[in-house]
């Protein structure tokens, strides 16, 4: 029995002299770098289709894309990259700005320390696949009151937010950073965390060193210290108040704006916004009074004024209480009867305002960790308080104050009545004389 013999279609014929010729045109390309020789125009139909011009010819990744799933060209590990690549971006969409490798060349940092100019590093935050963000996932970052008071204190403000903002681009959690991403970051201008050129930079980058981190100039990284290390070198024995969410954008602004900020956070740290005086506050935190009111005003920081109804009037109850409270004294008549009796006068002083920050509380998370670690790297002193400890003498209701009152807490203790935790402000005393 003869075997019919089967002869390839024209089609075939046709595709396999298309890939030869394109094969030919490969093996000349091979001594150009890179793809920029391979370019070519691109034919009106698929290269298995036949057509009457010769002198057509498609890039080669063109070519691989366009040739059908059963077909390959030269190397098929190629060509199925090729292909996937070409299926996901169909899928996907088209790559977004920040990661787009075609936009142009990547920015250069020259924050090494090297000697010259001319030694810059690579941006890393333009290769596909880097760990670091490219843009602003959220809008605030936690923030330790008591550490930014530390660091108004010894003067460590500038290299303080570049650690805050380090933290924030270190989503990871691995503890260092590349100095190349936290140049193109901190300093690229069309960065959202921009805070000033990189010659700033780098002087904080030295100023921190030790301190907030530890800059490896040989592997190009930021080692960043841990808020319990931070703290303890800035002499803070522990940390008190809750953690605020301080907005990014009080800490991209300027350096004043970032020290009102700062201020403010300790009032919005406070588990209790008792009165404190001005003389008190500048005990704790170190600002001026003057500076103080400025802060408040630049950062909105909410004041309410306070008064203590006292027992009844008369002149020698009025003449003991000027000894005691000086010119703070007046008669306040309640024409209301909330105290008693209509029209009764009472003796009335003013308390120090009580002060509201603007940000928002959040989660205390790791800040007991951290104090038993302090506790084992700081013993004593801490910067803000000079070891000065103030009795309290504000409580939350009566029978806290009297419990105060016969433990030898003070002279007077003071707890709000209802009206002053919601609008008033008005405050009852117990005292002992």
């Amino acid at each position: 029995m003869n075997t019919p013999v089967v002869s390839p279609s024209p089609e075939l014929l046709t595709a396999n002299e298309r890939l030869l010729e394109l094969r030919r045109q490969a093996q000349q390309n091979k001594a150009e770098p890179g793809l920029s020789g391979l370019t070519r125009p691109l034919p009106d139909q698929p290269p298995w289709v036949a057509t009457d011009s010769d002198d057509l010819s498609v890039t080669a990744v063109t070519a691989i894309t366009l040739l059908p799933s059963h077909l390959g060209w030269e190397s098929q590990s190629v060509s199925r990259v090729v292909r996937q690549g070409r299926q996901s971006r169909e899928v996907i969409g088209p790559l977004s700005a920040p990661l787009d490798l075609e936009a142009g060349p990547p920015v250069s940092c020259p924050i090494s320390d090297k000697g010259k100019a001319g030694d810059q590093l690579s941006n890393v935050s333009k290769e596909v696949g880097s760990p670091f963000r490219l843009s602003l996932h959220g809008e605030t970052i936690r923030h330790y009151p008591s550490i930014g008071l530390a660091a108004l204190q010894a003067e460590q403000v500038a290299p303080y937010r570049v650690w805050l903002l380090c933290r924030h681009l270190d989503e990871q959690g691995q503890g260092w950073l590349p100095v190349s991403e936290v140049c193109q970051q901190l300093t690229g201008k069309g960065s959202k965390l921009r805070l000033f050129g990189w010659r700033r930079l780098r002087q904080l980058l030295g100023q921190g060193h030790g301190l907030f981190w530890e800059w490896d100039k040989t592997s190009d990284r930021l080692w960043l210290h841990g808020a319990a290390f931070v703290a303890a070198k800035l002499d803070v024995p522990r940390l008190v108040g809750r953690v605020v969410a301080l907005p990014i954008s009080a800490i991209t602004a300027g350096i004043g704006d970032f020290k009102a900020h700062l201020y403010a956070a300790w009032h919005s740290g406070r588990r209790r916004n008792n009165p404190i005086s001005r003389e008190v506050q500048a005990t704790f935190t170190g600002v001026p009074e003057r500076t103080q009111r400025h802060y408040c005003q630049a950062t909105n920081v909410r004041q309410q004024s306070n008064i203590v109804i006292g027992s009844q009037y008369t002149p020698a109850e009025a003449e003991k209480q000027a000894w005691q409270h000086g010119r703070a004294i007046f008669p306040f008549t309640d024409y209301h009867g909330r105290q008693g009796r209509k029209g009764r006068r009472y003796i009335a002083w003013r308390l120090p305002n009580s002060y509201s920050g603007p940000h928002q509380q959040t989660a205390n998370g790791r800040i007991r960790k951290i104090n038993r670690k302090l506790k084992d790297l700081v013993h004593k002193g801490a910067r803000g308080n000079n070891g000065t400890k103030v009795k309290k003498r504000y409580f939350a209701n009566g029978a806290e104050a009297a419990r105060a009152l016969n433990r030898g807490q003070g002279p007077e203790v003071y707890w709000p009545t209802k009206k002053a935790a919601r609008q008033s402000g008005i405050w009852a005393v117990f005292s002992l004389g």
